[in-house]
């Protein structure tokens, strides 16, 4: 009598259970479990409809349940890329014109002539003066060697370096560049010529 109230609430279920599946599911559902009824064995009826509904020998229900469809997620909207920042134009080169250049100042001729003679150690630097310079004797000395020296009327004195040397006051003299960096004095009125060195 159990048997056959408990075959009755598996039909019953049963058929609740067949309303969530499809037609051709639900038809092999409902041809299984008139199978199961047309067994005679209780026992094995209810085996069988434990086999039918998912249950175990134990008793337990399968965990197996039927898969339902369901509805196509849609899909995510793709975001749409940002539009690309135009990469900033490199800065030009700032050019900074070259500073013109200093033009040379040309020596004074009265300096270059007031150092002419002139040693670089004397001037601290060597001079770019005149190849020769002309002046007036203004007075001819000579010391206890016989070393004469010439003072000129332009402030200079010239001493000689091979002796004495015959000059006369206001005679017009040239002094100019000789071999190895010496200097040469130059009578223009007798043509002779001594090697000099200035001395202030």
């Amino acid at each position: 009598m159990r048997a056959g109230r408990r075959g009755a609430v598996l039909i019953a279920a049963a058929a609740l259970f067949l309303e969530s599946f499809s037609p051709v599911f639900a038809e092999a559902i409902s041809a299984g479990l008139k199978q199961c009824a047309a067994i005679a064995s209780s026992d094995t009826r209810l085996a069988c409809y434990d086999a039918l509904s998912g249950r175990s020998a134990h008793g337990a229900v399968s965990s197996v349940a039927p898969a339902r469809a369901t509805p196509p997620t849609a899909a995510p909207a793709t975001a749409a890329p940002a539009p690309a920042i135009p990469a900033a134009a490199p800065a030009a080169a700032k050019v900074v014109p070259a500073p013109a250049p200093v033009p040379a100042t040309p020596p004074d001729p009265a300096e270059a002539a007031r150092n002419f003679g002139l040693s670089g150690a004397q001037l601290h630097s060597a001079p770019q003066g005149p190849q020769s310079i002309e002046a007036h004797v203004s007075r001819v000395t000579a010391d206890q060697s016989l070393r004469s020296f010439v003072l000129l009327d332009n402030g200079q004195t010239w001493a000689s370096t091979d002796g004495g040397m015959d000059l006369d006051s206001d005679e017009l003299v040239t002094i100019k560049h000789a071999a190895l960096g010496s200097f040469m004095l130059v009578s223009t009125v007798s043509k002779h010529s001594y090697h000099v060195h200035r001395v202030r």
